[in-house]
């Protein structure tokens, strides 16, 4: 943040990853893995979905901060984990998409309405099977 609002990684020149591309505020994701994830999760029944992931420092929690961020970066979902481990897999050169299994709605926070097993279970199946097809 600025005096002037929210500014991305790049108003700094500060990179992220240094290598032969300069990485501020998006990794992408393996496009040869992503495709076969879609696929797999959809082959086997999973209402599934691909786009930008925002990772935050901390979860949203109410219905505005939610569509702030959606209206600021055009997201998917948020979590607090992607973008470490795609830094990390691009500083080593390993190819990298990200799974999640979606409990809640960023909504004004209500437990009563999330589903964590089924998210859990349905990652699990994504994965399970994206895995099983790699080998």
């Amino acid at each position: 943040m600025t005096g002037e609002g929210w500014k991305p990684m790049d108003f700094t020149g500060f990179t992220l990853v240094k290598n032969e591309t300069g990485y501020f505020n998006t990794f992408l994701m393996d496009r040869k893995l992503l495709k076969l994830a879609i696929n797999t999760s959809k082959d086997i029944g999973l209402n599934t979905h691909a786009g930008h992931f925002i990772t935050v420092s901390q979860c949203s929690g109410t219905r505005i901060s939610g569509d702030i961020m959606q209206k600021r970066f055009n997201g998917l979902c948020e979590n607090m984990e992607g973008a470490a481990v795609a830094h990390i897999c691009v500083m080593y050169g390993v190819p990298v998409i990200e799974i999640r299994g979606i409990s809640n709605l960023i909504d004004d926070r209500d437990m009563k309405k999330w589903n964590i097993p089924l998210a859990v279970s349905n990652c699990n199946k994504a994965v399970s099977e994206l895995v099983r097809r790699l080998e």
